[in-house]
């Protein structure tokens, strides 16, 4: 006859709220785990906004070791539909400790994904019933996280991340230690790549809590923590390198000052906080005869990030940045704010300067570097509004870059 075993496991702290399965054993093989959502939720997700929470439910097919302190080996059960199944668990013949484990024993922790979904495939959490049982009642389980999730931004040209240790070996893993309900690290004496993506972004990163380590971008040392390490089942927010700062520039020759910069998005350009002095010719903004240094015009790419466009409203949001028509120290422009999380505090507003007035349009260029070979014609931002209201901004390509003359809002080189 089977045995039924109802299996409540809840997370602790915010980043897991839900029931789960667990098993037990017997001298009846082949049983069944029932297992109910607390709260549900999808696969892992996370609210918007630097403060938000990260949730955690069971997926199909994902899995839970578990084991007794009458046994050796672990039982493994798959959730299918609301229960959990396995074909070879049995209850015991006296009262014993059960121990569960997700996503099981072990846990590789190179390799991942880093997106939101799959990040919960390496949750690794661990509980034990409250009192000792032969599971023919079935199991009560409070499983609590061991590790804490990175959304990590990338600023780099590529994404190559590693953690250490405090004896400076590579963490690879997770492995759980047997009648307790706790992981211990896993390491490596050779490099271990957690997580590595081509381009810049945002990414969802699970490394161990509880312990020291070192986080790493390629060979670059992102950030380290104290001796009591990261907190388990809390997430942090990460950036390989600043998102603002200040650099001194040569203002006409001889006037030297602090010039502020913010990036809007991973791996996106770092812009000034103002603009270069009066308007000018594409050739001469290209020439770079401007804040002598460390500064240049912004390429076409660098500036797609505040490309898009709204009918019927003076404001709209893109992957990148949002966008505002507004006036700011009593000049009318648009006001770009970043939206990925770690750039939400940074904004740039480029005015309309010299903007051409149509009655109810108003529009406002800005260089960029790009010169068509063949024809010669030149590139800028154009900011465009009508009080209908429609907003748009958009890369303009004219032929007339040796006269026309339009504002400079530079980028660090």
């Amino acid at each position: 006859m089977k045995k039924t075993l109802l299996f409540l496991i809840a997370a602790t702290a915010m980043m897991m709220t839900g029931c789960s399965n667990d098993d037990f054993g017997g001298a009846t093989q082949g049983m069944t785990l029932n297992a109910t959502v607390e709260q549900p939720a999808s696969r892992a997700t996370m609210d918007e906004g630097e403060k938000g929470t990260y949730k955690f439910s069971f997926a199909v097919n994902d899995m839970l070791n578990v084991t007794n302190s009458q046994v050796e080996s672990y039982y493994t059960f798959t959730k299918q539909g609301e229960t959990f199944t396995s074909t070879n668990a049995q209850t015991t013949t006296a009262a014993a400790d059960w121990y569960a484990y997700f996503p099981g024993n072990t846990v590789n922790l190179a390799g991942q994904t880093g997106d939101l979904a799959g990040v919960a495939n390496y949750y690794a959490c661990a509980g034990k019933t409250a009192s000792a049982t032969t599971g023919a009642d079935g199991l009560n389980i409070r499983l609590t996280p061991q590790v804490a999730i990175l959304r990590i931004k990338v600023d780099s040209i590529a994404c190559d991340i590693q953690v250490k240790t405090s004896d400076d070996k590579w963490v690879s893993g997770l492995e759980a230690t047997k009648g307790t309900t706790e992981f211990t690290v896993t390491t490596s004496n050779s490099k271990v790549s957690l997580l590595t993506k081509p381009e810049p972004g945002t990414y969802y990163i699970a490394v161990p809590a509880g312990v020291k380590i070192a986080i790493y971008n390629g060979g670059t040392l992102v950030r380290a923590t104290k001796d009591k390490g990261l907190t388990a089942g809390k997430y942090y927010n990460l950036t390989t390198g600043p998102v603002s700062g200040k650099v001194e520039a040569t203002i006409d020759g001889k006037k030297r000052e602090l010039v502020d910069w913010v990036q809007l998005w991973a791996g996106g350009p770092k812009f000034a906080t103002k603009n270069v002095d009066g308007t000018m010719t594409w050739t001469d903004a290209n020439a770079n005869t401007f804040w002598e240094g460390n500064w240049r015009v912004p390429t076409k790419e660098e500036m797609s990030g505040l490309l898009g466009k709204v009918d019927g409203d003076i404001t709209f949001t893109t992957s990148t940045v949002k966008v505002e028509y507004l006036q700011e120290n009593n000049e009318f422009g648009f006001k770009f704010t970043g939206v990925q999380p770690g750039y939400t505090r940074n904004s740039i507003f480029l005015p309309l300067v010299n903007a051409k007035n149509y009655g109810t349009e108003f529009s406002g260029n800005y260089w960029s570097s790009y010169q068509d070979n063949e024809s010669k014609s030149c590139s800028c931002l154009s900011l465009y509004y009508n009080v209908k209201p429609y907003l748009q901004t958009f890369i303009l390509t004219t032929a007339h870059g040796e006269n026309a003359k339009y504002a400079v809002r530079p980028v660090l080189k």
